[in-house]
């Protein structure tokens, strides 16, 4: 009986030493047992660096009451409810943020904790940076004069104020939780859905969509000409897809005129080149017609008004007479 109960604690402990996470076990704060991986995490030579040690100089001081209440939960229910996160202090006098699991466990006829831990520092750190990042990007993007918007899962995460106002919102918090398909009238939404997969094609290689035109919808339903840019961003922790678009509608409306204008101005050129090439030809058949006799003396007009023709066409003399 003693020989199986030594086998089994055996490969317990062997399991224990396999485990990739730095576990130790402790009964009444005093530490019986700490695995490979625990012993590098608090950067010990050896087991024996931890073993006899207190459980609790494991925890930065100003951590500890929480430990308590830790502590007690396991008791209670013999477990945590969930990972829960310390300042752990190494024996080299550093501090790391780390991840914890308590559970309660027979060890050797008493009640004993063993505690999962793992260093969660470079996770805090990166988390840390994409906050910062973040707080960054929406600091550019309140100022910026050009609408943007954020979303997920077609879900509207965030819009800056520049958003708010063209969409028709008072503010940029009415906005988020809208679905961004609603801001595109119905009929265009295919074309979008269509871009947002060229987006995620794309998404690895950070680059944008290619800059369009399109519709959108107002809050009160009206309609404006906008263009836009969009790319796939990680927000928040999540990857989501960021828009930049600005309304165009003036810029279309005075383009339109424009090109209007230079319509008018070429038919009006045609005309001109028309009226004086039909002009030309009439001012030359009249020419021939004086050259081979005049008119008729049936047709010839009233020789007054022949010189006040050809003057005004610019002949200086009149074509029926000569004069």
């Amino acid at each position: 009986m003693e020989n199986t109960f030594r086998e089994e604690k055996e490969r317990f402990q062997r399991v224990l030493e396999l485990n990739p996470d730095g576990i130790y076990i402790h009964v009444e704060d005093v530490i019986v047992f700490v695995n490979d991986a625990a012993v590098r995490l608090f950067r010990g030579q050896s087991a024996a660096d931890l073993v006899g040690r207190k459980a609790s100089d494991l925890i930065e001081k100003t951590d500890r009451e929480r430990l308590l209440r830790t502590r007690s939960q396991i008791e209670d229910r013999d477990r945590t409810d969930t990972l829960v996160e310390f300042n752990l202090q190494l024996l080299d006098g550093s501090v790391i943020e780390g991840e914890t699991f308590g559970i309660s466990i027979p060890w050797e006829g008493q009640r004993a904790n063993m505690v999962t831990v793992r260093d969660i520092s470079a996770r805090r750190r990166a988390e840390r940076v994409l906050r910062e990042s973040e707080a960054r990007y929406r600091s550019l993007f309140d100022v910026s004069p050009d609408a943007i918007y954020v979303h997920a899962d077609d879900r509207i995460l965030f819009a800056n104020p520049a958003a708010a106002g063209l969409f028709g919102y008072d503010r940029s918090e009415d906005l988020v939780g809208q679905m961004a398909l609603e801001l595109i009238p119905p009929e265009e939404r295919d074309l979008v859905r269509q871009r947002r997969a060229e987006i995620h094609r794309l998404g690895g290689q950070g680059s944008a969509a290619p800059l369009v035109e399109q519709r959108f919808v107002r809050r009160d339903r009206s309609e404006f000409d906008g263009e836009a840019i969009a790319t796939e961003i990680t927000w928040e922790g999540q990857p989501g897809i960021l828009v930049i678009t600005r309304d165009i509608s003036e810029r279309k409306r005075i383009t339109d005129e424009l090109e209007e204008a230079k319509e008018t101005a070429e038919l009006a050129n045609r005309a001109k080149s028309d009226f004086l090439a039909n002009m030309s030809h009439e001012i030359h058949a009249d020419e021939r017609r004086a050259r081979h006799g005049g008119y008729p003396a049936a047709l010839r007009p009233d020789c007054r008004s022949a010189q006040a023709r050809a003057h005004h066409q610019g002949i200086g003399r009149c074509v029926a007479c000569h004069s």
